[in-house]
């Protein structure tokens, strides 16, 4: 937990799934976690009695078996990680505006993230986008509740939390638009956006990479599969600069203002210091004293200068490029 987190009490509206999910199960996220997947497989376990089991039950049984109900359960277990990832992002931005320690709490605790009527068509539309793509009634009655379930599962939370990412990247770009106190010079304050952008990143390109472990290597061509893991890299870059554009556009702001003030001091120094020249007055006190201004002054813009555009560390961007390159890493072995 960071420091800016710990002193804050922020409290994030909850989103539509959240409170859907307890009031459908009567359970919390934690065991929803592991309910629902089980479920998942109890129902494809089902399907395998009424229609019969396999002779041999082999990779592709266990494969087809752990496949939904993984992915179902890796995209549970990473919300609460992503939520922790954006209060931490939000939570960055109480050294940046311009209001006391109330204010911006009651700013957050008031403010309204997420459109529930958008979250239910995302998960909605992402519902039925996967079930028309792996058409869950191909393997029979037997499994058409499982793979109803867990198709629309799977999609309705990977279209949903793409419409979280973006309502929470507009967010950021709400937070600009407010009054704001910044020191150029501690740009590392905004590194939390930064890692909540990797951390979207490594959500998508996740499911990729789990993609890759249980589908055979056969059909790891398919064209579904082909589309799916373009889908999630397109998504993974797209939102994690996405989500970093009004940071970088307020970085590359606050440089410009402060190399304007430099060069505001830096041309009467220089115009004094030429004038000193033609006198000849090269050892005077005045002459020194427009040298090591002019010279101080240098040093302020090669600093200014070597400031990073971008929120992100070379470890971030690191990570992020690994994140990317892994499922495919992965798909050759």
């Amino acid at each position: 937990m960071s420091t800016s987190e710990q002193k804050l009490a922020i409290t994030l509206q909850k989103t539509l799934l959240e409170v859907g999910l307890k009031r459908l199960t009567l359970f919390s996220w934690s065991v929803n976690i592991v309910l629902l997947p089980l479920l998942l497989i109890g129902l494809h376990l089902l399907g395998h009695y009424l229609q019969g089991f396999p002779d041999t039950l082999d990779s592709h049984f266990w494969r087809e078996l752990f496949l939904i109900p993984t992915l179902v359960m890796y995209l549970l277990m990473t919300w609460p990680f992503i939520k922790r990832l954006f209060r931490e992002a939000i939570a960055s931005f109480h050294q940046v505006l311009l209001v006391n320690r109330a204010e911006f709490e009651l700013m957050i605790t008031k403010a309204v993230f997420f459109n529930p009527r958008f979250e239910f068509l995302s998960f909605f539309l992402g519902a039925l986008v996967g079930c028309l793509i792996f058409r869950p009634w191909r393997l029979g009655q037997n499994f058409l509740p499982y793979l109803l379930l867990g198709d629309s599962l799977l999609f309705g939370l990977f279209v949903w939390e793409i419409y979280i990412s973006l309502e929470s990247a507009k967010f950021f770009t709400t937070l600009f638009r407010r009054p704001i106190k910044f020191n150029i010079l501690q740009s590392n304050t905004l590194e939390p956006v930064a890692q909540w952008s990797l951390g979207v990143t490594m959500i998508f390109m996740g499911i990729a990479t789990i993609g890759v472990l249980f589908v055979p290597s056969a059909n790891i061509l398919e064209i579904k599969y082909i589309v799916c893991y373009g889908t999630a890299l397109i998504l993974s870059v797209s939102i994690f600069f996405l989500g970093m554009r009004d940071t970088h556009q307020f970085i590359l702001k606050m440089k410009k203002q402060e190399l304007d003030k430099l060069y505001e001091g830096f041309n009467p120094a220089y115009q004094n210091f030429l004038v000193c020249l033609k006198q000849g007055e090269m050892n005077t006190p005045t002459t020194q004293y427009q040298s090591t201004l002019m010279s101080t002054l240098f040093l302020c813009e090669k600093r200014i200068r070597e400031i990073p555009d971008w929120p992100y560390t070379s470890t971030i961007l690191w990570k992020f490029a690994i994140t990317l390159l892994l499922p495919s890493l992965l798909a050759l072995l």
